[in-house]
């Protein structure tokens, strides 16, 4: 068996601690299959908009994938660890999200918001689908949203 034979045998899977925007999944791929990670990112991204697992397959990767400082620990030890970080993200993010929304006008959220519906709806019309919940139909939901921005912006007028 050769060196290079070798080396790939021994290679494991890690999450990288450097090349990272989230956790780091898709800079340890990129480094383990010796591509640039941005392309391992596009992948994620198009497998999320045409399907929706990207995500689900991101989120198990950063749980039982080992950041590459861990490599060597358990399994389990691993898994809390990154379950932990998980945790730890997401309530930054909460609170992040908290302080940019009481800084940001709702005016603007509302606008952001009917913006995308309608570019998502005008998408479906021409046969493009990005609707990642198959299971709902959104051309037959559109009109409930629409009553149901009526009824807050008449809310928000009397409140005025």
């Amino acid at each position: 068996m050769s060196d290079v034979e070798s080396q790939k045998k021994n290679q494991r899977i890690y999450r990288s601690e450097t090349n990272k925007v989230i956790a780091g999944v898709c800079g340890g791929l990129g480094e383990f299959f010796n591509i640039d990670p941005v392309i391992i990112r596009l992948i994620f991204v198009l497998m999320v908009l045409f399907g929706g697992s990207g995500m689900l397959i991101y989120l198990i990767m950063w749980i039982i994938v080992p950041l590459k400082s861990s490599v060597s620990q358990s399994t389990e030890a691993t898994i809390k660890q990154n379950a932990k970080e998980f945790e730890n993200k997401a309530k930054k993010a909460a609170v992040d999200l908290e302080k940019t929304v009481k800084k940001t006008d709702t005016k603007l959220w509302f606008g952001l918001i009917i913006l995308f519906l309608g570019f998502f709806f005008l998408l479906q019309n021409f046969g493009i689908n990005l609707n990642p919940f198959r299971f709902i139909n959104f051309s037959i939901l559109w009109p409930i949203l629409i009553i149901f921005l009526g009824i807050l912006i008449v809310i928000k007028k009397n409140d005025d």
